[in-house]
């Protein structure tokens, strides 16, 4: 049964509050309730195989040999579970206990772990860490962001690769997007009304989900889930400055695809790939 489920809280309060982007979303319902959505209401599962392979792809220009990936945060482990069947060996971490149910209900051959992306500890060391569509950006405070790169470095081999992909929000969109589709997420037809609001200025960028939700199988079985995204907007230039003496930048992708460098005017994504210095 779906409830009417709220959650909200206005970004300048968080920030004042001095709380965390990541853990403001550890309640949201995207990632406990309704996790079930996570592929289908993001709409990104059809581009999943390409993301993965590009992962792949970078892997194995730059590090001789790639054996190991870690996915932090992975979600439901849509892009673990296609880089485990190439025959990699794939650690995926994530916070969430509904999106890691999902991941190991589809998916064996990963080796799933709950922790958070700032205070993970595994065993031995990874060839490659990526984090994908926008998940490092939910670290919104310096301390976040730092911890994380420690620990992306603790668990690095020498020279070992870090991918962080999120949106280019330099992109001419208009300032205020609002967008609509309806998708099937079995048993529930989700009509979905987003609204999204990208402020540079203040380095933030905040989205407004509206899922109406019908059950196919019974007509009683509806609601509605208002749900919100927070990021922290960084530029090539500050992720620069985070990896000062830590991480060599080696490259800037606009989009899934080794050809495709960066334009901040026109590309969808901002891809950094970093190696760990010595």
């Amino acid at each position: 049964m779906v409830k009417n489920i709220v959650y909200f809280k206005p970004y300048k309060f968080l920030e004042k509050a001095g709380i965390s982007f990541a853990d403001f979303a550890k309640g949201k319902p995207y990632y406990n309730e309704s996790a079930f959505l996570f592929e289908k209401g993001g709409s990104r599962s059809p581009y999943t195989r390409k993301e993965a392979n590009f992962v792949v792809s970078l892997a194995k220009k730059y590090f001789k040999n790639p054996k190991k990936f870690l996915d932090i945060p992975c979600g439901v482990g849509r892009h673990a579970r296609i880089i485990s069947k190439r025959g990699f060996k794939v650690v995926g971490v994530d916070a969430s206990d509904a999106l890691l149910k999902i991941a190991k209900a589809q998916d064996r051959r990963t080796a799933y772990k709950r922790y958070d992306m700032r205070k993970f500890a595994l065993s031995g060391k990874f060839d490659v860490v990526f984090s994908l569509w926008d998940a490092y950006t939910y670290l919104s405070r310096t301390e976040d962001i730092r911890a994380f790169l420690r620990n992306v470095r603790r668990h690095l081999k020498d020279g070992g690769l870090l991918i962080l992909d999120s949106r280019n929000f330099w992109k001419k969109f208009p300032k205020d997007r609002l967008t609509h589709k309806v998708v099937y997420a079995k048993p529930y037809d989700v009509e979905i009304i987003a609204r999204r609001n990208t402020n540079l200025k203040e380095r933030v960028h905040e989205s407004f989900f509206v899922y109406t939700m019908i059950n196919r199988k019974n007509i009683k079985d509806h609601g509605v889930i208002f749900d919100q995204e927070l990021v922290r907007i960084y530029s090539p230039a500050s992720i620069a400055r985070l990896f000062r003496k830590k991480f060599k930048i080696l490259g800037l992708f606009g989009d899934f695809d080794i050809k495709a460098h960066y334009d901040k005017a026109n590309s969808d994504r901002l891809i950094v790939l970093a190696q760990k210095l010595g």
